[in-house]
C-alpha cells in the first residue's frame, strides 16, 4: 500500500471515530435534553402546588381575618338583653329589666313589643308605653332598667322607668 492508500484509510477511519464521536454526542444530548424536560415538568409542577398552597394560605389568612375581626367587634359591642321576672318570689308582679350584659356603652337603646305591653294596672299603661317609646341615650356596662308593672314596692313611689 502507498502512501495515498494509508492516507485514504487513516481518513476514513478518523471520519468513522468522529461518526462514532457524533452519534455518542447526539446520544448524550438527547438523554440531557429529556432528563431537562423533565426537570421542567417537575418545576411546573412545584409551581403549581405552591400557587395551591398559596391560595389555601391567603384563604386561610382571609377566614383568620374575618373571624378576628369579628371577634373584635364582638367583644367592642354592647349586648342588650331583656328578661322578665317576679318582683318577690310568689308575687304575681312582673318586672321587666333591660340590661347592658356588654363591655361597651349601649347607645340609642329602643325598645319595641309588639303588640303593645300593658300594665295590669290600666291608668299605668299610658306612662308604661311612654317610658318605653323614649329611646335611651346611653347604657353603661352593667346597668340594668327595671319597668315595674305597680306604682309602688312595699309602699313606696317607683317610677315605670328606674335605672339600677
Amino acid at each position: 500500500m502507498d502512501a495515498a492508500n494509508w492516507l485514504a484509510v487513516g481518513s476514513g477511519v478518523v471520519a468513522l471515530v468522529a461518526a462514532g464521536i457524533s452519534v455518542w454526542q447526539a446520544r448524550t444530548a438527547s438523554a440531557s435534553a429529556r432528563h431537562s424536560q423533565r426537570q421542567a415538568e417537575a418545576a411546573d409542577e412545584q409551581a403549581r402546588i405552591a400557587r395551591q398552597q398559596l391560595e389555601q394560605a391567603e384563604r386561610g389568612h382571609r377566614e383568620q381575618l374575618a373571624l378576628s375581626e369579628r371577634v373584635h367587634r364582638e367583644q367592642s359591642e354592647p349586648y342588650v338583653v331583656v328578661d322578665i321576672t317576679t318582683n318577690t318570689p310568689g308575687s304575681g308582679m312582673l318586672v321587666l329589666i333591660i340590661e347592658n350584659a356588654g363591655p361597651t356603652v349601649a347607645r340609642d337603646v329602643r325598645v319595641r313589643f309588639t303588640p303593645d305591653l300593658e300594665s295590669s294596672e290600666a291608668n299605668l299603661t299610658p306612662r308604661l308605653q311612654q317610658a318605653l317609646s323614649r329611646p335611651s341615650q346611653s347604657c353603661l356596662p352593667g346597668a340594668a332598667w327595671c319597668i315595674h308593672s305597680t306604682r309602688t314596692v312595699g309602699g313606696r313611689e317607683i317610677c315605670p322607668w328606674s335605672s339600677t
